[in-house]
């Protein structure tokens, strides 16, 4: 075979090449434009559909579901902790205020969550809150938190001189109402009786911020009926929780809860309470409920009486 006819043959054989590869670019960018027709098109008629059947303009839409999803797992691995949420992630029911309170008609006279209540708690109820609360008491003053559960009452003097910052937060969420009908949803013998989870999510609720309490003025100044924060064993993680000793294996805890005061009536009720049966979780079986927390300056009985379970 001559080398001129090789050379046509391998014109040939190019030709044939070039134009199955001019075709098959033809046929792709065929089926991508078709695609795209189709996916205008479905579209297109969605938008028909959902304005036909809602008789909304899709432009003017309010997309007004949305959640804010956040981790509320507990951490069950001690009595005396709390998973309080994340600073990151605004409370629900703070996000719906803010986004109503320019069309509510009570905006003016709704109360204020980064004011001080009323000190009679008429005021509340408030459960959730975009800061931790301005300083509302008087640190000289020492005052009592009267409780009132479906097992009974019982009373506790808080010593701002032991942590101000704790017992002024403590006072503030009462007299908000933010513990009314919440649970000691936590709940070990010989330990600690552990409640103030405004959220009822059994302890992984919380107030809406944390904030930095102090530690106890001695090692050893947990005591059956001293009553603390409860944090993720760092005071920087207080919010709203708290617990109440009630055996020698609270006392021997490491100074690691800021202090509020002691139990000073009704610690035969705080037992009474103890000695409810648990489940999982060491979560009561039967609700302890607490039904109000009303806080009043502390009478000379009751200082006195703190005096001595303190001496």
């Amino acid at each position: 075979m001559s080398s001129e006819k090789r050379q046509r043959q391998r014109e040939n054989r190019m030709r044939a090449v070039a134009a199955a590869e001019r075709a098959k670019k033809r046929s792709s960018t065929t089926r991508r434009v078709l695609r795209i027709v189709l996916a205008v098109a479905a579209v297109l008629i969605a938008l028909w559909l959902w304005s036909v059947f809602t008789g909304n303009d899709p432009e003017e839409s309010d997309n007004g579901d949305a959640a804010v999803a956040a981790d509320t797992e507990a951490d069950d691995a001690t009595a005396f902790e709390t998973d309080e949420p994340s600073d990151d992630a605004p409370p629900a029911t703070q996000a719906a205020a803010e986004a109503e309170a320019d069309d509510s008609p009570d905006a003016a006279t709704a109360p204020d969550p980064t004011a001080c209540p009323a000190a009679d708690g008429s005021d509340g109820p408030l459960n959730q809150f975009p800061a931790p609360p301005p300083v509302c008491i008087d640190n000289e003053v020492l005052y009592a938190a009267a409780f009132d559960t479906n097992m009974g009452p019982f009373t506790m003097v808080l010593d701002p001189t032991l942590d101000p910052v704790s017992v002024n937060n403590f006072i503030v969420l009462a007299r908000w109402g933010a513990y009314e009908g919440t649970l000691f949803h936590r709940i070990i013998s010989d330990f600690v009786i552990q409640g103030g989870d405004v959220q009822l999510q059994y302890g992984a609720g919380g107030p809406g911020y944390q904030f930095t309490g102090g530690f106890p003025p001695a090692d050893d100044w947990y005591r059956i009926g001293s009553v603390a924060m409860a944090n993720r064993s760092n005071p920087a993680t207080n919010g709203s929780q708290f617990f109440v000793i009630t055996g020698p294996h609270g006392a021997g805890l490491p100074p690691l809860y800021s202090p509020l005061g002691h139990v000073v009536e009704g610690m035969d009720v705080v037992m009474e309470i103890e000695g409810v049966d648990t489940g999982p979780g060491d979560e009561p079986i039967s609700e302890v409920v607490v039904r109000s927390v009303t806080i009043t300056e502390a009478t000379q009985a009751q200082i006195d009486a703190y005096t001595d379970a303190r001496s």
